[in-house]
């Protein structure tokens, strides 16, 4: 078969030689979309728009119905119980309207509101006056059950701080107690007073340990020196005489003749004296011993005091630190359980002045008013379709007129 090629001259050629059946299809489908469109019934939109509420401050406490997702909320607007009381407020199940529960559920629509917390509930129906009727007493109603919800757990809240509050009372009572009865038992200024005693007595018994101790080394110096002196001197020292020179003998010496002098005179006289200076030494010596024995054992007497003291220290310093860390546990746990009833008693006074607020989770922001313009049929929109879609089809129709006509001749 023959290809046939159609160029541009020859598309205009039959959509001109075609346009009588071209404005008839137009015509037609045109003023039957105008019929259609004027036929429908007119639907009219009531809208209303609620605002997620969510308290600041004391209002503001966890668990009482804050903080629910928007699909959450648009299931507490749609769910049945609030359809079931709207259609029984509104008698919309009368034969008048013979709107049930899955009827109404259909029309009511829930959006959020982009980039904010604000919910839009719209309802279409026929009547102007009914869809705003429904859309308000919808608002109402989800308004006050959220209200409900809000008291149903702000009830439990309370009945349970109250019971955390008690407990924590007593626990306050029972940390209080223990910590005013060991202070009374403890008597922590009194050992702090007689460990400062023990240390002064530390003091003292030290610097007298000191002092004995330079003494010490000061007399077995002096020792040392008066034992050297000692061993360079005799105890006893010989002494000759003339004997001419002994008074004992100056009478007899006058008698003598001087033929018997000269003998009297050569005579000597030999005895023995204690040295004074040995002697002196001596005692020095022994008294120093003396005094030296009574510093060691005084020395002694101190070392055993010290290590009295030291022992006795030690004692007072773990008994001390052992009180100490069982009264900084006993604070601790007085100040945790001060302030965790003083937490829980501001969550419930919280409680208090949100059950006394009625505050609920949704807040009607603007109600509905009646619609005066329908949203439904929007004839233009419909006699636009149906022209474009008629002239489409009747250049169809018209090719199709021209290629069956070409085939016969």
């Amino acid at each position: 078969m023959e290809e046939k090629e159609i160029d541009l001259r020859e598309i205009f050629q039959i959509i001109w030689k075609r346009k009588g059946t071209i404005i008839l299809v137009f015509l037609v489908a045109t003023v039957t979309s105008i019929i259609v469109s004027l036929s429908l019934p007119k639907i009219y939109q009531a809208k209303a728009v609620l605002m997620i509420m969510k308290p600041r401050g004391t209002l503001s406490m966890k668990g009482i119905g804050f903080g629910y997702s928007i699909d959450t909320y648009k299931m507490l607007i749609k769910n049945d119980r609030i359809e079931k009381a709207v259609i029984e407020t509104l008698h919309l199940n009368n034969p008048n309207h013979k709107i049930d529960i899955s009827t109404l559920d259909k029309m009511i629509e829930v959006e959020q509101i982009r980039d904010t917390e604000l919910l839009s509930v719209s309802v279409e129906n026929k009547d102007p006056l009914l869809a705003k009727q429904i859309v308000n007493c919808i608002s109402e109603i989800a308004v006050l059950e959220s209200q409900k919800i809000v008291n149903k757990q702000i009830d439990d809240s309370k009945d349970f701080l109250y019971q955390q509050l008690k407990d924590a009372k007593r626990r306050l009572k029972k940390a209080d107690d223990r910590l005013l009865e060991f202070k009374k038992k403890a008597n922590l200024n009194t050992l702090r007073k007689e460990i400062e005693i023990r240390l002064q007595e530390k003091g003292k018994f030290e610097i007298a340990y000191s002092d004995s101790k330079m003494k010490e080394k000061e007399q077995e110096a002096r020792l040392k020196e008066l034992k050297n002196q000692l061993d360079k001197r005799e105890r006893v020292i010989a002494i000759s005489r003339s004997l001419v020179e002994d008074p004992a003998f100056q009478q007899v010496v006058e008698k003598v003749t001087d033929s018997e002098l000269q003998s009297v005179l050569n005579l000597k006289i030999e005895n023995e004296e204690i040295n004074e200076t040995y002697q002196g030494l001596d005692r020095e010596y022994a008294n120093t011993l003396v005094s030296l024995a009574e510093l060691r054992t005084n020395l002694e007497n101190l070392e055993k005091n010290l290590k009295k003291n030291e022992k006795e220290l030690g004692i007072l310093h773990k008994e001390l630190a052992e009180k100490e860390i069982t009264l900084e546990q006993l604070e601790r746990d007085h100040s945790l359980a001060t302030k965790t009833y003083n937490m829980l008693c501001n969550n419930y006074e919280g409680s208090q002045i949100v059950e006394a607020s009625k505050i609920g989770i949704l807040k009607i922001i603007s109600p509905a008013l009646t619609p005066e313009k329908p949203i439904k049929p929007k004839k233009r929109l419909i006699v636009a379709i149906a022209g474009l879609l008629s002239l489409m089809g009747g250049v169809g129709l018209a090719f199709a007129f021209e290629y069956l006509g070409t085939d016969k001749s």
